[in-house]
């Protein structure tokens, strides 16, 4: 979906960026001339290249050769696409097109996070997102039917999962139940297991999520077995900002982005382009 949008604001911007480039060229140029070439290459300095190509002016020799080299190339790809010489020209004229599309876009972004995005408003978000960087974890007891690899014997796991569900429903001790599923297991070893929820699957992190100390879950499906689990102790720890300002940020830069590019969406779609 998000891909979708990207297209769509890319093209929608299309018409300006090609008034700009029409700007640039000369009425005399060959017909051939790709619409979407790059500004014509006697118009690019070389301070201007080694500013995009990261190279320091005083390497003089450096930013020589790779200079030339740039403008032959240039200067040979101009001959071939105005002469017709390219096969798929459309294919490739599209190409180019996405290619341009997506260093604009990443050039925009780029400054405008980097406006955005201050300390203060990363702290902001922090606070405002506190569980989002918090370690939780979980201490349960527990006891599993395992689910063997024969048809009927999971059936059977599934149906005894079923009785022991209504017996929660019930309101029975789990110590009770516990026992009437091993009768010969002591009431005083219940099985018990600390969870990271940074550690467990999907399934059983949305069940102790959503369960209050004390509760006893419905039977759980995991990979081998079906699990009941008492939650006895829920343990929060909030990471400091100084640990985990990376990821505040990354997640700030994310959402500004997003917010950002529907506000582009949102203007385009009212100046009718």
């Amino acid at each position: 979906m998000k891909s979708n949008r990207k297209v769509f604001l890319c093209l929608a911007l299309c018409p300006l960026w090609l008034s700009v480039i029409g700007c640039n060229n000369n009425d005399s140029e060959p017909k051939g001339e790709s619409l979407y070439s790059l500004q014509r290459i006697e118009n690019i300095q070389s301070k201007e290249y080694a500013q995009i190509k990261n190279i320091p002016l005083k390497a003089k020799d450096r930013l020589d050769t790779s200079y030339q080299a740039f403008k032959e190339r240039a200067d040979v790809s101009n001959y071939l696409m105005t002469n017709n010489l390219i096969n798929e020209r459309e294919a490739l004229e599209l190409k180019l097109l996405e290619n341009r599309s997506n260093l604009v876009l990443q050039q925009y972004f780029d400054n405008y996070l980097k406006e955005a995005v201050t300390a203060d408003e990363v702290k902001r978000f922090y606070n405002e997102n506190i569980d989002r960087y918090s370690d939780v974890s979980y201490e349960i007891q527990y006891f599993s039917l395992p689910i063997s690899t024969s048809d009927s014997k999971e059936d059977l796991a599934k149906q005894y999962a079923e009785e022991l569900s209504q017996k929660i429903n019930k309101g029975d001790d789990f110590k009770a139940i516990y026992t009437a599923m091993s009768p010969n297991a002591s009431k005083d070893n219940i099985p018990s297991a600390s969870l990271s929820d940074k550690n467990i699957s999907p399934a059983l992190k949305e069940t102790l999520s959503n369960m209050e100390i004390g509760d006893i879950s419905m039977p759980v499906l995991l990979k081998s077995d079906y699990r009941i689990i008492k939650l006895t102790n829920r343990i929060t720890a909030e990471k400091p900002l100084n640990e985990a300002y990376a990821s505040v940020e990354y997640d700030l830069k994310n959402k500004l982005k997003e917010s950002e590019y529907d506000r582009l969406l949102k203007k385009l779609a009212v100046s009718g382009r």
